[in-house]
């Protein structure tokens, strides 16, 4: 810890003596306020380079006539006029250990924080690191549990809140119903899941329905029940694609059925029977092999 070299004969010192004398009693103990403040920031020179009477003054929290207390100073000799500020007389030869102190301070905390540096360095690369600070052990948190997913219910039905979010939305009656029917018809087919089946998903498909052109429903747009699908396996609300009895879905999977147990078609296809010549042709070519045999 840097420190002062005070005489033990401060207080009785001719120069303390005759401070006394110019500025009274109260301010025997300036020069020491003087000394510390250049100590802490000015120890290398003891110079006060480039400060102002007024700004020395308030260093030593001079409360008196503005001037007074830097020219008693400096006529007994505790600080010396340079030519750009002021300086402590003779400040090297009773305080110039305070510039080594403080060099061999720094040389030495250079050398405890590269050492300090270099330790870490190594244990990071061993897989360790040290000097690091405790943190607090955190609570256990309660953690949220996650809503399953769920097949659409049986008793899933349109709310009096659902239809009204339609009918902002520009769904007519009518189109609610048929929209709402041909979503319960589509989640059911597809197996759909949905965490918790409320408004949303009507919501998501009433969006869907408008950026698909929002096309209402008339009565005469409702599909006969005899052009809708025929797949008898499945209850089916959708309507028969043209040329066929089934859905665009149903025929899809009846065909991707017969293709795996490789069974003769049944949508419309057309069976080729060969004609009689052909029969008799190939009866023919038999015969006479058959005789070729014998012979």
């Amino acid at each position: 810890m840097p420190y002062l070299n005070l005489d033990l004969d401060y207080f009785s010192h001719p120069k303390v003596m005759r401070l006394v004398g110019l500025l009274g009693h109260q301010h025997v103990a300036i020069p020491i306020r003087l000394w510390c403040y250049v100590a802490k920031y000015h120890c290398a020179t003891g110079m006060l380079e480039a400060y102002s009477v007024n700004e020395l003054e308030s260093v030593m929290n001079w409360t008196g006539e503005p001037g007074q207390l830097v020219e008693a100073l400096t006529k007994i000799k505790f600080i010396d006029k340079i030519k750009n500020g002021y300086k402590i007389h003779d400040w090297m030869e009773h305080a110039g250990h305070l510039s080594a102190f403080k060099k061999r301070a720094k040389t030495a905390a250079k050398k405890r924080w590269s050492a300090l540096a270099t330790s870490n360095a190594t244990s990071t690369l061993k897989g360790k690191i040290t000097n690091t600070p405790n943190l607090p052990n955190l609570p256990n948190l309660p953690s949220k549990k996650k809503s399953e997913a769920h097949a659409m219910p049986d008793d899933w039905s349109l709310t009096d809140a659902m239809q009204v979010y339609a009918i902002k939305k520009g769904m007519t009656m009518l189109t609610i119903a048929h929209q709402f029917e041909h979503c319960r018809t589509h989640h059911a087919q597809h197996r759909f899941t949905a965490k918790g089946w409320s408004a949303q998903v009507w919501q998501t498909w009433v969006l869907n329905w408008i950026s698909f052109g929002a096309k209402q429903v008339t009565v005469q747009s409702i599909p006969s029940p005899s052009a809708r699908c025929a797949y008898a396996n499945q209850p089916c609300e959708h309507v028969s694609i043209p040329g066929s009895k089934y859905c665009q879905d149903h025929r899809d999977l009846i065909q991707r059925r017969q293709y795996e147990a490789k069974s003769p078609p049944e949508l419309g296809a057309v069976s080729v029977q060969p004609a009689a010549s052909d029969v008799k042709k190939l009866v023919g070519s038999l015969s006479q092999g058959k005789a070729m045999l014998v012979n």
